[in-house]
C-alpha cells in the first residue's frame, strides 16, 4: 500500500481589507437611472416571452443579446397583459403561493421572549423565514442565459429562496447581473447582494451606491421588512462608508464583519443586523451553537436586531495562491447544523455556499469548464473533479421545511466521506475517516454499509422523534478499501440502495484530497404523505450537551426542554417530557469563571526544528502554530497577538514554504533576516554596494553619486526625513555619525546622574535592609504557619516524651519549648534560593516569644501568669546582612565606554574615505547594540534618581528594579565579556526578593549570563579578548544581532526598542545583500 501525505494548516482566519481603489469601468449607460431603465426594460421584454425561450435565446451571453430582446415585437396580447403587471408584482418577502411556501411564522427560542420559558419554541409573526445560498458571481461571470436558468431551477427545487451575490470591487458585474434576474424573473427566484471587501479591497462608496439605485429596486431584488438587503463579506474598516451609502439609498443593511465578532460589529453603528460567517466546528470537535448565541444575545441588546445563521456542510481549501490550506470537520455538520437551525429559528439562513469550489462546500453542481480559481489560487491538484454535493442539496427540502409535520411522499438516502484516508496526523484529530449517511423516512429501517465488499456495522446514531424524518448515521471504514454502497432495507425488502466511488490509497501527485464524495439514491414512492406527529412548535429539546464541566448539568437539563442557547447546545427536539418534581434542597452559590467556558482552547506555547525553531516559539504564543513546522505544547486561552504593524510584512527567504509564518511574524515586530525577507508593501527595495540582484542594478547609476560628508544629522528621525534626499549607499555614513553623536551624549549624561549617585545606591541598600528581613519572616514564620515550617519537625519540649510532629505546632499553656530540627534541608535551601534569599541571610538561634495573660476581667483564666514560649534552633533573619554596592560594578565599566567611543569614530572615518572593508549597514547594526544598552542604562540612572528624590513609599520598588535594570545594562562593559559574567545574582534575587521580576529585567539577565546570547556575542566580538575591528568581524556581530529578534529586542527595554525601531526605519532587514 503507497503510503499516504497530508499537509494541513489549521490558522487565526484575519480578514484584512486592502487600501485598493476599484477600476473604472466603462459601461454602455451613464447614470443609476439609465441603468435601472435599462435593467427594466429588458426584464419586461423577457417576461413577455413568458418562459418560452428558443435554444438561441437561452444561449445569450452579451449584453447586446439581452439588449436585442427590447426590440423585438410582442407575440401575444397576453404577454402584453403581463408585461404591464410584472413590474407591479413587487413581494417584499418571499412567501408566494408554491409548494415550499408554507414558512414558518417565526418559530423562535426564549432567548427573544421574556416571557416565556428558555428552551421552549415559541411563535412570533414577525418576519417570514428565508434561505439564502452564497454565490460566487465570478464562477458565473460567462454563463449563458440557460446556465443561468438550470441552476436557478435546481436550488428552487431544494426550496432555496435566493442566492446572495457575492463579488469583488473593480469588476463591472452589470452583464452577470441582468442575466440572473432575466433568468430568475419567472421561477419565483431573489437576490440581494454581498459586496466582498476582502478580494480585491474596499468599494468605492459612489461604485456602491450606484449599483444598489440600478439593480436593488428591481423586482427580483429580495426585501427585509420593507427594505433591500444588503450584506457583504468583511470590510469592518469602510463600517464608516455605510452611514452615506444609507443616506444615497434606503437599503437594510446585514453585513458579514465575523473577523470582529458581534459585539464589536455592532460598535460600529452602521448595521441593521449581522451576518455570521462561522459556519464550521473548532479543531476536533462537533458544531456548537455558542457563536450564534453570542451574535443573538448582542443583536437583542441592540433593540433585536435580526440574525443571518451560517449553514454548510464542509470545508477544505488547498490555494496556496490565496494562501488558504486547511480543513474544518465536516462529516456530521450538515445534518447538525440543520437540526440547530431548528433550535434558534434565525431571522434568515445562508448556506455557505452554492459554488465556492475552491473552498469545497459547494452544493450546486460541478462547474462544466476549468475552474479558473485552481490557477489563480495556484491549486497543486485538481480537488473537485469526480466529487459531487448534489445530494447533499436534495436534503433541504427537508431540511428547510417550517414544521416537522412535513409529509413526506418518498424515502431517500445519502452518504458522503472524505475519499482518502489521513495519514500523516492522527485521523481522530479533525476528519474522521468515517462514511456519514442520512435518510428520509416514514419508519425505521436498516442500514447497511460494505466497502470493496466488507460488511461494516453501520448503524444510525439519529432518529427523528415520532419516526418520521431524517435518519443519521456514520461507520468508521479503517484500513478497508474499495467501492462504497449503501443499502436500506425494511422487513428484508431493500428500500433504496446506490454504489458510491472507491476509498483508495491513491494520492494524485502525493496529495491527500480531503474533499467529501457525496452520492444519493431514491426509494419508491408511497401510497400517501405521511406526517411527523408534532409540529416544531409544539416540540422542545430532548437531549443537548455542553462543555466542560458543565457537560452533565446540561445534559440533565437540557432532557426536560430547559436548554439556553447561550450555556448549551440542544442535540435533539421532541416531545415534550415531565420533569422530575423539585424538591428544594441547599442553595448552592454561583461561581462564574473568569474566561467563558465555551470557547474553544487555543495554543499557548510551541517549538519547532530547525530554521522554524523560533518563528515557532514567537507564533505559537499566539494561536497561530501551523503543524507543518511547529508542534503546540500547551493549550489554554487565547492570548491576543500583537497589533499588526501598518509598514512592515515578511515572506520567507529560504527553501520551501513557511505557513506563513515570516507574515504573521513580521507584520507583528519579529523578523529575523536570516529567514525572511522584510517589506514595505509596495516600496521599492533598498540596496547595498556590490549587490548583483537585478532590482539594485537597475538602480545603480543612480546610487553611485558621492556622499557629501559635510552633512550631519542629529537623530535616526532627521536622516530617516532625508533618505530621499541622499544617496543609498551613503545611509551607513551618516547613521553610524548618528550612532557616536548617540554616545557622545549618553555618556555625558552618565557623568551628570553618575554625580552623588551613591547616596541612591545607599538609598538601595537601607531599603533592602528593611524589605529582606520580612520577606525571611513570612518564608519561616511560626505563628502565621510560613511555608518554610516544613521542611523542620518540631518536638515539644516539657519534661515528658513527645514525638516530632511536622512545624508548625501550637501547644497550650503559656509557656513551653519547642525544638526546630530539619526534616528536608536540601528542600529548605532550595526553597529559599527560588526565593532569591542567600543562605547567609538567615540564621539557626533560640527564639523567644514573650506571652501574656488578658487584663483582669471575665476572660482572664484563673491563676494566669505570663510567660515565654522558646523556639529552639529556629530559622530567622541574620542580624549582620550585607548587600552589594551596584557602584562597584557601575565603576568598572568606563574604560570600556572608552573604546568602544573610539572604536565608532574610527569606523566611521574609513568609511566616509572608503577604507572600511565590510559592508556600511553591518557595521552600522552591529554598534548599535552596546549603545542603544548603555542608554538604556543611564535612562534607568537617571529614573532612580529621580525617584529617589521624591522618596515616595509606594515608587520604592520601583527604585529597586530602575537600579537593577541599570546594572545589568552594563555589567558586560565591566570585564571581559566572554568570560564568565560574576556578581550577578545578588541583582536578580534582590528583585525576586521584593517580587519585582518581571520581562525587562529577566530578559536582560538571562542575556548577560548567558555568553552564548546574541547580545552577548556582539558585545565579545566588539569588544572582547577575541574582538576585532574589521569588517568580516562586524558582518558576524550584525548576523548575531539580528538573532535577537522582536522579542529580544522589546526584553532590552522601552529606550533600546524606540532607538532599534529608529534605526530600522533606516536600514530595514531586507535589502539586497552583496
Amino acid at each position: 500500500m503507497k503510503p499516504l501525505h497530508s499537509l494541513w494548516i489549521f490558522p487565526l482566519l484575519i480578514t484584512h481589507a486592502l487600501s485598493l481603489s476599484p477600476v473604472a469601468v466603462p459601461n454602455i449607460y451613464s447614470s443609476a437611472e439609465e441603468n435601472r431603465t435599462f435593467n427594466y426594460d429588458v426584464i419586461q421584454a423577457f417576461a413577455r416571452l413568458n418562459g418560452t425561450w428558443t435554444p438561441e435565446i437561452r444561449s445569450f451571453t452579451t449584453l447586446e443579446d439581452l439588449a436585442s430582446i427590447p426590440s423585438k415585437p410582442s407575440t401575444s396580447s397576453s404577454n402584453a397583459t403581463h408585461s404591464s403587471t410584472y413590474m407591479n408584482r413587487r413581494s417584499h418577502n418571499v412567501h408566494r403561493a408554491s409548494p415550499r411556501r408554507h414558512h414558518h411564522r417565526g418559530s423562535s427560542l426564549d432567548h427573544r421572549s421574556s416571557h416565556s420559558k428558555s428552551g421552549a419554541l415559541v411563535t412570533r409573526a414577525e418576519e417570514p423565514k428565508a434561505v439564502f445560498a452564497h454565490f460566487m458571481l465570478e464562477n458565473a461571470e460567462d454563463w449563458n442565459l440557460g446556465a443561468w436558468e438550470d441552476e436557478i431551477k435546481l436550488a428552487r427545487a431544494a426550496h432555496i429562496d435566493g442566492f446572495v451575490l457575492n463579488f469583488g470591487s473593480g469588476v463591472d458585474y452589470g452583464t452577470p447581473f441582468l442575466k440572473a434576474y432575466v433568468a430568475a424573473q419567472e421561477l419565483d427566484f431573489r437576490f440581494f447582494f454581498s459586496f466582498d471587501y476582502a478580494g480585491n479591497g474596499p468599494f468605492e462608496i459612489d461604485t456602491v451606491i450606484q449599483t444598489l439605485k440600478g439593480w436593488a429596486s428591481l423586482d427580483m431584488y429580495y426585501q427585509f421588512r420593507g427594505k433591500p438587503l444588503v450584506s457583504t463579506f468583511e470590510g469592518p474598516a469602510n463600517a464608516a462608508d455605510w452611514t452615506e451609502i444609507k443616506a444615497a439609498f434606503d437599503c437594510f443593511f446585514m453585513p458579514d464583519w465575523s473577523s470582529l465578532g458581534a459585539k464589536d460589529a455592532l460598535a460600529l453603528q452602521t448595521a441593521d443586523g449581522l451576518s455570521n460567517w462561522a459556519a464550521w466546528p473548532w479543531g476536533n470537535t462537533d458544531m456548537d451553537t455558542y457563536v450564534d448565541a453570542s451574535y443573538l444575545d448582542f443583536l437583542e441588546r441592540d433593540g433585536g436586531k435580526p440574525y443571518m445563521m451560517p449553514v454548510s456542510p464542509w470545508f477544505y481549501t488547498n490555494l496556496p495562491g490565496y494562501h488558504k490550506n486547511w480543513l474544518w470537520r465536516g462529516d456530521d455538520l450538515w445534518r447538525d447544523r440543520w437540526e440547530e437551525v431548528m433550535v434558534v429559528q434565525p431571522d434568515l439562513v445562508q448556506i455557505i455556499s452554492w459554488n465556492d469550489f475552491g473552498e469545497s462546500h459547494y452544493i450546486g453542481p460541478l462547474p462544466k469548464d476549468d475552474y479558473k480559481a485552481f490557477e489563480v489560487g495556484k491549486a497543486p491538484y485538481d480537488y473537485i473533479t469526480g466529487m459531487p454535493h448534489d445530494a447533499w442539496r436534495q436534503l433541504l427540502p427537508i431540511g428547510l421545511t417550517p414544521t416537522k409535520r412535513a409529509k413526506h411522499p418518498s424515502q431517500k438516502s445519502w452518504s458522503w466521506a472524505a475519499q482518502q484516508l489521513q495519514i500523516e496526523f492522527d485521523p481522530a484529530e479533525v476528519a474522521q475517516d468515517i462514511i456519514v449517511f442520512s435518510a428520509v423516512l416514514t419508519s425505521d429501517a436498516t442500514i447497511s454499509v460494505t466497502v470493496g465488499g466488507v460488511a461494516l456495522p453501520a448503524q444510525w446514531k439519529n432518529k427523528p422523534s415520532g419516526g418520521v424524518g431524517v435518519y443519521h448515521g456514520s461507520v468508521a471504514y479503517g484500513g478497508h478499501r474499495g467501492a462504497v454502497k449503501i443499502a436500506i432495507s425494511r422487513a428484508g425488502q431493500t428500500i433504496a440502495s446506490f454504489t458510491g466511488t472507491e476509498i483508495t490509497t491513491s494520492c494524485p501527485d502525493g496529495y491527500t484530497n480531503w474533499n467529501a464524495w457525496v452520492g444519493s439514491a431514491t426509494g419508491p414512492k408511497l401510497a400517501s404523505a405521511v406526517s411527523p406527529k408534532l409540529a416544531i412548535d409544539e416540540q422542545q429539546c430532548i437531549r443537548g450537551t455542553a462543555k466542560g464541566n458543565f457537560k452533565g448539568l446540561w445534559e440533565f437539563t437540557c432532557s426536560y426542554g430547559y436548554c439556553p442557547i447561550g450555556a448549551c447546545v440542544c442535540l435533539e427536539l421532541g416531545p415534550p417530557k415531565r420533569a422530575p418534581r423539585a424538591h428544594g434542597g441547599e442553595r448552592v452559590d454561583l461561581t462564574e469563571p473568569t474566561v467563558s467556558p465555551f470557547l474553544p482552547s487555543a495554543c499557548t506555547s510551541g517549538t519547532g526544528q530547525d530554521s522554524y525553531i523560533g518563528f515557532c516559539q514567537y507564533a505559537c504564543d499566539f494561536g497561530f502554530c501551523p503543524i507543518k513546522h511547529c508542534t503546540c505544547t500547551s493549550t489554554g486561552t487565547l492570548i491576543p497577538p500583537p497589533a499588526q504593524g501598518s509598514d512592515y510584512d515578511g515572506e520567507w527567504a529560504l527553501d520551501g514554504d513557511d505557513s506563513g509564518l515570516c507574515s504573521f511574524a513580521c507584520s507583528r515586530g519579529y523578523c529575523p533576516d536570516t529567514a525572511c525577507r522584510e517589506f514595505r508593501p509596495n516600496e521599492v527595495i533598498m540596496c547595498n554596494d556590490g549587490s548583483e540582484d537585478p532590482e539594485c542594478l537597475a538602480n545603480a547609476l543612480a546610487d553611485s553619486e558621492a556622499c557629501d560628508l559635510s552633512l550631519t544629522f542629529d537623530s535616526m528621525a532627521d536622516l530617516e526625513n532625508s533618505l530621499a534626499t541622499i544617496p543609498s549607499g551613503c545611509t551607513g555614513i551618516y547613521a553610524m555619525q548618528v550612532l557616536l553623536k548617540l554616545l557622545k551624549d549618553t555618556k555625558a549624561n552618565y557623568t551628570a546622574v553618575d554625580n552623588n549617585y551613591d547616596y541612591w545606591f545607599y538609598y538601595y541598600i537601607k531599603y533592602m535592609h528593611r524589605v529582606v528581613p520580612q520577606q525571611i519572616w513570612n518564608f519561616v514564620s511560626w505563628g502565621d504557619k510560613g511555608p518554610g515550617n516544613k521542611y523542620f519537625d518540631c518536638t515539644l519540649i516539657n519534661g515528658e516524651p513527645h514525638e516530632p510532629e511536622t512545624c508548625p505546632i501550637f501547644p497550650t499553656g503559656m509557656s513551653y519549648h519547642i525544638d526546630y530540627d530539619f526534616n528536608d534541608e536540601k528542600g529548605f535551601w532550595g526553597a529559599v534560593a527560588e526565593r532569591g534569599i542567600q543562605k547567609d541571610w538567615i540564621s539557626f538561634e533560640d527564639w523567644d516569644i514573650p506571652t501574656y495573660c488578658p487584663p483582669p476581667g471575665p476572660t482572664r483564666p484563673p491563676g494566669c501568669l505570663d510567660g515565654t514560649i522558646v523556639l529552639e534552633d529556629y530559622p530567622h533573619p541574620a542580624d549582620n546582612m550585607t548587600f552589594a554596592n551596584p557602584k562597584d560594578i557601575i565603576s568598572k565599566s568606563h574604560g570600556k565606554f572608552d573604546q568602544l567611543e573610539l572604536d565608532i569614530a574610527t569606523t566611521w572615518t574609513e568609511m566616509m574615505f572608503g577604507f572600511w572593508d565590510g559592508d556600511y549597514d553591518d557595521a552600522v547594526e552591529a554598534v548599535s547594540v552596546p549603545v542603544f544598552m548603555l542608554a538604556q542604562a543611564v535612562e534607568s540612572m537617571e529614573q532612580v534618581k529621580q525617584l529617589g528624590q521624591e522618596e515616595k513609599e509606594y515608587e520604592e520598588t520601583e527604585l529597586i528594579m530602575k537600579i537593577v535594570t541599570a546594572v545589568l545594562f552594563v555589567v558586560p562593559f565591566a570585564g571581559e565579556i566572554a568570560g564568565e559574567v560574576a556578581g550577578l545574582a545578588w541583582l536578580v534575587e534582590a528583585a525576586v526578593v521584593v517580587d519585582l521580576i518581571g520581562n525587562t529585567v529577566m530578559g536582560v539577565y538571562d542575556a548577560v549570563k548567558n555568553k552564548g546570547s546574541p547580545a552577548m556575542v556582539v558585545l565579545d566580538l566588539l569588544l572582547g579578548a577575541t574582538g576585532r575591528r574589521t569588517g568580516k568581524n562586524y558582518s558576524n556581530a550584525a548576523a548575531k544581532r539580528r538573532e535577537m529578534g522582536a522579542d529580544g529586542v522589546s526584553g532590552f527595554g522601552d529606550v533600546f526598542k524606540r532607538h532599534d525601531d529608529a534605526l530600522r526605519r533606516v536600514i530595514p532587514v531586507d535589502r539586497c545583500k552583496a
